[in-house]
């Protein structure tokens, strides 16, 4: 299966004081762990989490985030070009309630054919093709 991790999730996993920290301890690593699943982040997600952790934690904790999920063989991370970064602006023009990162996670999903987003954020709520899953969902991870 094909997930895609939005920042907030990430922010909340690695934030202790974040209200969803504990929901995101229960996401991250049994996902992660799972052989038949792909995890798949970009380049903005990153820049979002550490950017989030380094002005509300500390740059130290800011630097081990960025470490956790450049140097994790079990995440994919996906590089914006400049075709992406167009199908980006269309999306995020699109849908005013949208952040740009969050129109680029979409864009990324198109491309990638990634049907499953992690996410706190009700904004992608109503995107064609794409379901915002908040808990594990009901498949199988054995």
């Amino acid at each position: 299966m094909k997930y895609f991790v939005d920042s907030g999730v990430w922010i909340a996993y690695f934030n202790k004081r974040d209200s969803f920290h504990q929901v995101a301890l229960s996401i991250i690593p049994i996902i992660l762990k799972q052989k038949n699943n792909t995890v798949y982040i970009s380049d903005c997600v990153i820049d979002e989490v550490v950017t989030y952790i380094r002005k509300k934690i500390g740059p130290k904790e800011s630097i081990e985030a960025a470490i956790a999920l450049l140097d994790s063989y079990l995440i994919k991370i996906l590089y914006n070009d400049s075709q992406n970064v167009m199908a980006t602006y269309h999306i995020f023009s699109m849908f005013p309630r949208l952040s740009f990162t969050d129109a680029n996670n979409i864009a990324w999903m198109r491309k990638e054919q990634i049907s499953y987003i992690f996410s706190f954020d009700s904004g992608f709520d109503g995107i064609q093709h794409i379901t915002r899953l908040m808990g594990l969902p009901e498949f199988d991870f054995e």
